[in-house]
């Protein structure tokens, strides 16, 4: 008589679909064991079961800046490092991996916990109109921030977008771009100037 002990790896061979988001409903592998002894004896068949949690995808929050003005414009990439600017963040979709250019899936305005639908985004890209510039995003995360307004309140500081990622088994997740609305510094100003004329000048003024 005595106790055993045996050891096992498990490797997964490849990405599998799940249901539901991330770890709602994780898949299970059951597999059966059998022991048997030096002299034939066997056991009762036992099994080992292995829970496999999907993965999902993490977005980071991005930003970038614009200096007031009609048709001012800024660009950059909210889900890879292709075209992105100096304050974009890679985000990362996990195993479950999608077609290449199909990651980005919504937009809206406003921040991710203010709520409210998303605008399906498209690789011909998608328009979505702030308060003081549109957005327009591309479903490979590119897009461009174009001021429709010449002239920015100076209580405000930003406007904020709303981004979706999704994989390949349609997990989920969001993050925000914040585009700072910088003053325009060039205040326009007058030189003035001094000139003299004489009343004598006139038709019938005495020379």
């Amino acid at each position: 008589n005595g106790t055993f002990t045996y050891g096992y790896s498990y490797t997964l061979a490849g990405a599998l679909t799940h249901t539901g988001q991330g770890e709602v409903n994780p898949l299970t592998d059951t597999l059966a064991i059998a022991v048997t002894d030096a002299t034939g004896d066997t056991a009762t068949p036992g099994s080992v079961v292995v829970s496999i949690v999907d993965d999902i995808p993490v977005a980071a929050d991005d930003a970038n800046s614009v200096t007031e003005g009609l048709g001012h414009s800024t660009s950059g990439n909210v889900y890879d490092a292709s075209g992105a600017s100096a304050g974009d963040h890679a985000d990362t979709i996990g195993a479950d991996v999608p077609t290449a250019g199909t990651e980005v899936t919504g937009a809206r305005t406003g921040t991710e916990g203010g709520g409210g639908a998303l605008t399906t985004v498209t690789a011909g890209g998608t328009t979505i109109h702030g308060t003081y510039g549109d957005l327009l995003i591309h479903s490979d995360g590119t897009y461009s921030y174009t001021l429709t307004t010449a002239s920015i309140p100076t209580n405000v500081t930003s406007e904020t977008f709303t981004y979706q990622i999704t994989d390949a088994d349609g997990d989920t997740d969001l993050a925000q771009l914040v585009v700072t609305l910088n003053q325009d510094q060039n205040v326009p100003s007058i030189t003035g100037d001094t000139a003299t004329v004489y009343e004598d000048g006139l038709a019938d003024g005495v020379q």
